[in-house]
């Protein structure tokens, strides 16, 4: 913990946060609830989703991507605007049922397409293989199993990485961060985005995003999960 004393205001920085563990977190509680006064505790990570519930709901999120990341899954492009514009939908629940429905088709397709991307990589040397070695052909046939298994999962978390991030750098619009200067400016390409953006509904969708993340950790109704998430972005913090 280093301490910083500026102007008698004191803040206390926490590197590499998400390394804490459950014990060392819930010791901290008290403190982040009831700072003491003059005084900032700033936890920084790169991985926030992995903090408890509990601490992250006693912190302030403020995600600052630094480098450009390529999301490449089927349905990338359509993505973006829905996320627009189940932000700006309000209360429409007509709109926002919409926007869920197809955001949830976009995450079942995930698992396909990892199915086809794998069979495409191993079907021709299995097929090679099984005219030698049948026993051989069928423990490969087990190794495409488990690695369209990853794939898929690896396709999960950049699906929801693009959520995450798309939330982030529309907090950053609200800053008053220029597109071209963020670290993704093609998430807005085929978005004509109303300004002022409210920065605290923002803020609130990064929030929830990130909560969204912590929940596909563990056994989900993936559907039900994206249509609460997109529902969420428009009720109050």
């Amino acid at each position: 913990l280093t301490n910083i004393d500026r102007a008698r205001k004191k803040t206390g920085i926490i590197y590499d946060a998400d390394r804490m563990n459950a014990e060392a977190q819930n010791a901290l509680l008290k403190t982040l609830e009831e700072p003491p006064p003059e005084s900032m505790i700033l936890l920084l990570s790169g991985n926030a989703g992995t903090l408890l519930p509990t601490t992250i709901s006693r912190c302030r999120s403020i995600v600052l991507p630094v480098s450009k990341i390529v999301f490449d899954f089927a349905g990338a492009e359509d993505l973006y605007p829905l996320l627009y514009k189940s932000f700006t939908a309000s209360e429409d629940t007509v709109v926002l049922e919409q926007c869920a429905a197809n955001i949830i088709s976009i995450a079942a397709n995930l698992k396909e397409e990892a199915e086809k991307e794998n069979e495409l990589q191993w079907r021709n040397k299995i097929d090679a293989v099984k005219e030698i070695d049948e026993r051989i052909a069928k423990k490969m046939t087990k190794s495409m199993e488990d690695s369209a298994a990853g794939l898929y999962m690896s396709k999960r978390r950049m699906f929801l990485g693009a959520v995450q991030s798309f939330y982030s750098e529309l907090f950053m619009l609200s800053q008053g961060i220029p597109v071209s200067q963020l670290p993704n400016p093609e998430f807005f390409k085929d978005i004509d985005v109303k300004m002022p953006i409210d920065s605290a509904k923002a803020l609130h969708a990064v929030k929830i995003s990130e909560e969204l993340l912590f929940s596909f950790k563990f056994p989900v109704n993936e559907a039900l999960a994206i249509r609460s998430f997109i529902f969420n972005i428009n009720i109050e913090s």
